[in-house]
């Protein structure tokens, strides 16, 4: 009786001894705080919220995370090549930054072309049709370009309105009144013209080229966003810049192209 007793004594002990060490080694790998607790219940709960009971992501987080990938190129949307850099493609990135400093020196270029060009063809006028100043507005200078001088455009205007036509403007007399000293000279004021207005229309065309490059940088950066390999490259496509050189209206002039194939 004596040695039972003892025995299971010696097996209490070992039970006590090995629940001891089960409850210390959970006290050690259990949360320390209550606060750490919480943060551990979150975050079981977001891993139940995003995945199946397979283990694989649910459907309406693989569309979230396919709407963050889009956001990637949401950087590029106000500056090109920004979302590239992001991405760690940096030779992209200067390519598009050019492309868009490329954009704005043209748009400077032809602003200023146009702008001499202007004062050009009114001091042009001012000399060689007898135009009072240059502070007129642009149906006056379109005028000039038309008729040879204040009387042919003002006889013109009594004519539509005999006809019952609509009439673009005031007549111009007195201060506002013109004439060409030749033919040759309407001619040559009316290049000048010509030639300040399609440096103008060249500016705003640049500006529609920002847009597309715009467009270009936000499609590449949502394109390597999508199929990045995991480490922010993209296995396929290229993109270059070219510049091409040439006149116009025997001044020089210089064409920037982008091109990315896919």
């Amino acid at each position: 009786m004596a040695r039972r007793v003892k025995i299971l004594g010696t097996h209490a002990v070992w039970l006590a001894l090995l629940a001891t060490g089960v409850s210390a080694q959970e006290t050690a790998n259990a949360p320390r705080s209550a606060i750490e607790l919480r943060a551990v219940g979150r975050e079981l709960a977001a891993d139940n919220w995003t995945q199946n009971p397979d283990g694989s992501l649910r459907g309406d987080t693989i569309a979230k995370e396919k709407l963050k990938k889009v956001a990637e190129g949401l950087p590029s949307l106000l500056l090109p090549g920004w979302s590239q850099w992001r991405q760690g493609n940096h030779t992209r990135a200067a390519l598009l930054a050019g492309a868009e400093a490329g954009v704005w020196a043209s748009w400077v270029i032809f602003r200023v072309q146009g702008g001499r060009r202007e004062d050009s063809y009114e001091e042009y006028a001012v000399n060689f049709a007898g135009v009072s100043g240059v502070a007129h507005n642009d149906d006056y200078w379109k005028a000039l370009a038309v008729y040879i001088s204040s009387e042919d455009y003002n006889e013109n205007r009594r004519l539509d309105l005999r006809a019952g036509g609509e009439i673009d403007g005031p007549a111009y007399d007195g201060d506002l009144a013109w004439r060409w000293r030749s033919p040759i000279a309407l001619a040559e004021y009316r290049r000048l013209r010509t030639s300040s207005l399609g440096a103008f229309d060249h500016a705003e065309n640049v500006l529609a080229f920002a847009l597309l490059t715009r467009a270009i940088a936000v499609i590449d950066a949502v394109r390597t966003a999508l199929v990045s390999d995991g480490d922010g490259a993209i296995s396929s496509g290229r993109m270059g810049l070219h510049l091409h050189s040439q006149s116009i209206d025997g001044e020089p002039a210089a064409e920037l192209g982008l091109r990315l194939s896919f």
